[in-house]
C-alpha cells in the first residue's frame, strides 16, 4: 500500500460559476468562509441592536444590512435571540477568561488592577456594540430564562476585581483606592 494523501475534499462550483472562473473551494475553506460571514452578520446585528434596541430590530433589517434575504439569515442563525445570545456569551466568556488569567498571575495587586482596567477598556472599545446591548437591554434580557446566564456571569468579574482590591488592602499596596465602595461604584453591573 502506498502512502495516503491527506487531501481536503472540495466543493465544486456549479457549471455557471466554473464558466465564470470560480475555482473549487475546499470544505475547510467553505467552513471558514461561512464562519467569517457568520461573524460579519453578528457584527451587523450587534450594531443594529445597539442603535435601535433589541426589540425594535427586525430579522429583515439585519438581513438587509448584511445584503442577504431574510430567509438566508436562517442559514446562519435560527433567530435574533440566538444572535444576541452568541454576542453576549462570547463577550462575557472572553472578558471573564482574561480577568481570571490576570488574577491567577498573583502579581502585585496594583499591576493586576491596571491590567484589569486595560482589559475592560479594550473590551469596551473593540466590542462597544455588544457592551451597549448588554447594558441597554440588560433588564429585558434577564427577564427571559434563556438569558439568565447574563446575570449569573456578571457576578464572577466583580468577584475577581474585588479579590484584587482585597489583596491590595491586605498588602498595603498603593494606590489608596482599595475599598469595596470604589469597586462597587466602578464595577457596577448593568442592573445597578
Amino acid at each position: 500500500m502506498g502512502a495516503s494523501l491527506n487531501v481536503s475534499p472540495t466543493i465544486e462550483a456549479d457549471p455557471t460559476k466554473r464558466a465564470l472562473g470560480w475555482a473549487p473551494m475546499s470544505t475547510a475553506g467553505a467552513v471558514r468562509a461561512g464562519s467569517e460571514r457568520r461573524d460579519e452578520i453578528l457584527a451587523i446585528a450587534a450594531d443594529l441592536f445597539a442603535e435601535r434596541g433589541f426589540n425594535a430590530t427586525t430579522v429583515r433589517e439585519i438581513a438587509d444590512a448584511a445584503g442577504i434575504l431574510s430567509g438566508s439569515l436562517y442559514h446562519h442563525f435560527d433567530s435574533k435571540e440566538s444572535m444576541v445570545e452568541e454576542l453576549l456569551r462570547s463577550f462575557m466568556n472572553d472578558v471573564t477568561s482574561a480577568y481570571r488569567k490576570e488574577v491567577a498571575s498573583h502579581d502585585d495587586p496594583v499591576a493586576v488592577l491596571r491590567r484589569l482596567v486595560r482589559i475592560a477598556l479594550v473590551s469596551i472599545g473593540t466590542r462597544w456594540a455588544t457592551v451597549a446591548v448588554m447594558v441597554n437591554e440588560y433588564n429585558l434580557l434577564v427577564s427571559y430564562p434563556r438569558f439568565a446566564f447574563v446575570a449569573e456571569q456578571s457576578e464572577e468579574p466583580e468577584e475577581l476585581w474585588v479579590s484584587v482590591l482585597e489583596r491590595g488592602i491586605e498588602t498595603g499596596a498603593s494606590p489608596p483606592i482599595w475599598t469595596r465602595g470604589w469597586c462597587t461604584a466602578s464595577c457596577a453591573t448593568p442592573s445597578g
